[in-house]
Parts: C-alpha cells; structure tokens; sequence
C-alpha cells in the first residue's frame, strides 16, 4: 500500500497515511500509521493494523493452543467384596 514519493517527499498518488490510536482513551494509546488508498478494503486495513501492534485476544490464543485433555469421570465402583471358599480347607486340630 505504498504510495508514489516526490523528491520533497510528498505523495502525488491517491493514498493518504491513516492514523489509528489502539486503546480505550488513554492518553498512552499506542497509536499506528498506516499509507492507504480508496481502493483499500477495510478487512485489509484492519488485518495491517492488527499486524502492526501484534496484539492477539486471549480467545484468539485458545482458538490456536491445542486442547487440554480431559479425561472423563469414570464412575466409581464399588470395592468387590473377596470371597473365600473355606471348604476344601483342611483344619488341624
């Protein structure tokens, strides 16, 4: 999105620089220029913007980070009782 440059500096071409101020009203909001055009799409602006402050929203990074594994709750079972088959026991006596 670069524009045409004179030797002064100026651009001749249809673009104009774009200023954007990132922030909720903060006197320190991190501020991105920008050169565009009117053939410039908004999507493609934004994604530059985005790209310029490489900021990501916390859903953003869980949407890229691999999911936690989950393991499913088995049911508890009851403790099987030991049973003892006492009649083949020889019993001194």
């Amino acid at each position: 999105m670069a524009g045409m440059k004179t030797a002064s500096g100026d651009y001749i071409d249809s673009s104009w620089e774009l200023r954007v101020f990132v922030g909720e009203e903060d006197p320190e909001a991190q501020s991105v220029t920008l050169r565009v055009t009117g053939e410039s799409h908004i999507g493609g602006v934004l994604l530059k913007i985005v790209e310029e402050i490489s900021i990501r929203h916390p859903e953003e990074l869980s949407l890229l980070r691999a999911p936690e594994k989950k393991e499913k709750k088995k049911k508890e079972k009851e403790p099987e009782e030991e049973v003892h088959d006492l009649t083949k026991v020889v019993l001194a006596g």
